[in-house]
């Protein structure tokens, strides 16, 4: 099993969509800064259950695709409040 059903069940159901136009135009980062908290704690719970390597070739890959996207979308919310 890959996890990425859990990673994506875990979290609230607007936590696909970073809120940076919404924020923007409300003048509210903190709602960024809340989407990286709350993705950053999702992710941080994925990894801790689910090992990367170690598994199957596939299973690995698979994982490892699903952890670099969570470093881009990490390091894109990060960029967005000027960090």
């Amino acid at each position: 099993m890959l996890g990425a059903g859990e990673l994506v069940g875990e979290g609230r159901a607007d936590v696909d969509a970073c809120p940076e136009s919404s924020a923007a135009e409300s003048l509210e980062p903190h709602r960024v800064a809340n989407y990286l908290l709350e993705t950053a704690r999702l992710v941080h719970s994925w990894y801790h259950k689910h090992h990367v390597l170690g598994e199957p070739d596939h299973i690995m890959q698979a994982r490892l695709v699903l952890a670099k996207s969570a470093r881009i979308v990490v390091a894109n919310a990060l960029a967005v409040l000027g960090i």
